[in-house]
């Protein structure tokens, strides 16, 4: 879109006297179109916004306090550009507001969150994942340093989607897929289209309603039918299992946890778990599993440790 540069400048001053107000969700997902339509767009914006920093104040207007609007527009700056307030502060925007070519996502809280990447692929990250965002190159590459999420990628072939993690790279076109990335293992769930992931000798293609379950100790890949909606309850405050390991159950509980969940005896750790957690009530699954299993729940402040009520019966 070609606009002249005063009427580039008009319109992103426009912005900036807008978002120093409340801004309602409308005005924000309005100011998101033009910034996403063309790149000088955003360049305009953050030129004064800038410009502003460097005055070091705003004017006043109608008795307003100063500095509860100053507080209000950086807030809002800090969003419309990205950025992350502090290393393990959380993600510093909301569902679908613009972001950079080049970004790192981490979020630390105990909830899911979610975002626009720059191209109109959307991105849902399940807490404590980390994500590196570059679109800078010839590919939308990201990394999943840790953690979980879930891609809707918007479809280009000109330039390949591909998200690395811990010895799986994962490439798509047009597609929706979730990847979970653990110590030991990469799980890729494809709820449309296709992908194919590679760990650098072997490549496998996984088709919608499939997934790829690839070990990294052993670099190996299984790849089965799977139910979409089970394997990617977690988007909904539910994890769902059927003959998984407790410490597969635990290592997932674990990011929806405020205290830490171990598990104390190793014996443990083979158990197998069928059932549901809801996110929001894990003091409730934790409950059930004592009354269920021979499980002993110990709390001890910020840790709760899981052990073999025989165990603890004769200790």
């Amino acid at each position: 879109m070609n606009i002249a540069p005063a009427t580039r400048a008009d319109q992103a001053a426009d912005w900036f006297l807008r978002l120093r107000e409340e801004a309602s969700e409308d005005e924000l997902r309005d100011w998101t179109q033009w910034c996403s339509e063309d790149a000088e767009n955003l360049r305009e914006y953050e030129r004064i916004r800038a410009t502003w920093q460097g005055l070091g104040q705003l004017p006043t207007g109608g008795g307003r306090n100063i500095a509860a609007t100053s507080a209000r527009y950086r807030a809002l700056a800090a969003a419309a550009a990205c950025l992350l307030i502090g290393g393990a502060a959380g993600l510093a925007w909301k569902s679908g507001w613009f972001m950079q070519d080049k970004q790192v996502l981490s979020t630390q809280k105990t909830t899911n969150e979610s975002a626009t990447l720059p191209d109109g692929s959307t991105l849902t990250l399940a807490p404590r994942t980390n994500v590196a965002v570059d679109f800078s190159g010839a590919t939308r590459s990201l990394d999943l340093s840790q953690g979980e999420a879930y891609f809707t990628v918007h479809p280009d072939k000109l330039k390949p989607f591909v998200v690395k993690t811990a010895g799986l790279q994962v490439t798509a076109v047009g597609t929706a897929f979730n990847i979970r990335s653990v110590p030991d293992r990469v799980v890729v769930t494809v709820t449309e289209g296709m992908v194919e992931a590679a760990n650098g000798a072997e490549s496998w293609r996984v088709a919608a309603g499939h997934q790829i379950d690839y070990d990294l100790r052993h670099r190996s890949a299984r790849i089965a039918a799977v139910d979409p909606d089970r394997e990617l309850g977690w988007r909904e405050g539910r994890l769902e299992y059927l003959d998984k390991p407790l410490a597969t159950v635990v290592a997932d509980a674990n990011r929806y946890s405020e205290r830490r969940i171990e598990i104390a005896d190793p014996q443990l750790e083979a158990l197998t778990y069928t059932g549901t957690i809801f996110t929001q009530s894990l003091d409730d699954w934790l409950q059930a599993m004592e009354s269920t299993f021979d499980i002993d729940v110990e709390t001890r402040g910020e840790r709760v440790l899981l052990r073999v009520r025989d165990n603890v019966a004769g200790s």
